[in-house]
């Protein structure tokens, strides 16, 4: 565990994420921890519950993203990741502005209202053919087939090709659970990306469109990307897009089986739908905690750590303090956010496709309302609890309004 310069750090409580992941409450075990103090040691690092301290150590640029560190520990070294390419995940200062300024003009909400109706009928002709059984697994047969179709009508690929890329997406995205045991599927994914990117890159230079690879690839010519950050840069968007999407409209999904209550107030009231799923993400998020880590010195709190302190913030903790959302602990798809949930992080890591992860989980909710009466947990749902909230399936029953 990192060390801590300042006086008393060893009077923290000492926290121990294992226990907390396999308890029946998980979250009342977090909130325990967050009111005795802000900050508790553990054998990994520090651990951070309050929503003021999580936000504040988003933005810091002191405080690195933990994909480099985690990257590391499971073999594969900075000079290994520097070789596939820079993206916006593990750079920083002014090579990770440069590359947001190249890639950032393509994401507008324009561009995301003009994928909203296609989204929109996708989502509706899935939701339609799980209604006509009155049951499946939502997962597989409607959430994790809309991201990756979405992200090859960004990049100008086939819709035959949404599958595949899924799974290099649900592979390589494995890199976060710091497994050594998952670098050889890792790499077999980021080979595999890194090939069809090359190959899509060919297809765009001599037909290019009004699509994101096209876009970058004026980049490239304007010298803003290297070529090689263009394939890092795509391969980073559809780990983002894709995964983390269809996980987070799951959970939505679950918490309507769990909460028929809300379920009526938003069939009896669809304006509700967007806050519904800013709610579905602070309530459950798929990015339960975050890590962070310090390359030189960095401050927190008042408190001074030294380098190579590993930081784990807490996003569910940050989602139910009582100081930032009264009544943390009810889900009301009526709530209006007086902070924003932190699944998309927060400044300059903001996620770039927020937008249209939102809009995604929109319409796919929407969906579901227009076509459901009623939707109810089938048997055997699988969901695991640890940094982050992992959907094996989630079989559900419904009946058509």
């Amino acid at each position: 565990m990192g060390g801590c310069n300042v006086p008393g750090v060893d009077d923290l409580p000492l926290f121990d994420p294992e226990a907390a992941a396999r308890s029946d409450d998980r979250d009342a075990v977090l909130a325990e921890f967050r009111a005795r103090n802000w900050i508790a040691r553990s054998e990994r690092g520090f651990e951070v519950f309050t929503y003021e301290r999580c936000d504040q150590a988003l933005r810091d640029p002191d405080w690195l993203h933990g994909i480099v560190d985690t990257a590391a520990s499971v073999g594969m070294p900075p000079a290994r990741q520097e070789s596939q390419g820079r993206n916006l995940l593990t750079s920083e200062g002014e090579t990770h502005a440069a590359l947001r300024r190249a890639v950032q003009p393509w994401f507008t909400p324009r561009r995301t209202e003009q994928l909203r109706r296609q989204t929109r009928a996708l989502a509706e002709r899935l939701i339609d053919d799980l209604t006509a059984h009155g049951q499946g697994d939502f997962l597989s047969e409607v959430a994790a087939r809309i991201p990756a179709t979405v992200f090859c009508w960004m990049i100008g690929a086939p819709d035959e090709d949404a599958p595949q890329l899924a799974a290099w997406s649900q592979s390589g995205l494995k890199i976060f659970k710091g497994n050594p045991a998952d670098l050889p599927e890792i790499s077999a994914a980021l080979r595999g990306q890194h090939r069809y990117v090359r190959s899509l890159v060919e297809m765009k230079r001599r037909d290019p469109g009004d699509d994101l690879v096209s876009h970058l690839l004026q980049a490239v010519d304007d010298g803003a990307l290297a070529e090689r950050d263009m394939a890092s840069i795509t391969t980073e968007i559809l780990a983002a897009s894709s995964d983390n999407t269809s996980h987070s409209a799951t959970v939505s999904a679950w918490l309507m089986c769990r909460y028929p209550d809300q379920w009526r107030r938003l069939q009896a009231d669809r304006s509700l739908v967007p806050g519904a799923v800013e709610e579905a993400m602070r309530y459950e998020p798929r990015i339960r905690c975050a890590k962070r880590f310090s390359a030189a010195e960095a401050e927190l709190g008042g408190l001074s750590f030294p380098p190579a302190t590993r930081l784990f913030l807490h996003v569910a903790a940050a989602h139910r303090d009582p100081a930032v959302y009264p009544d943390p602990d009810q889900f009301d798809v009526g709530r209006r956010l007086q902070r924003p949930q932190l699944n998309f992080g927060a400044g300059r890591h903001l996620c770039l496709g927020a937008g249209l992860a939102r809009m995604e989980q929109q319409e796919i909710l929407g969906a579901m309302l227009q076509a459901w009466g009623e939707v109810s947990l089938g048997d055997d749902p699988r969901l695991t609890f640890d940094d982050g909230l992992h959907v094996e399936r989630l079989p559900i029953e419904v009946l058509p309004n």
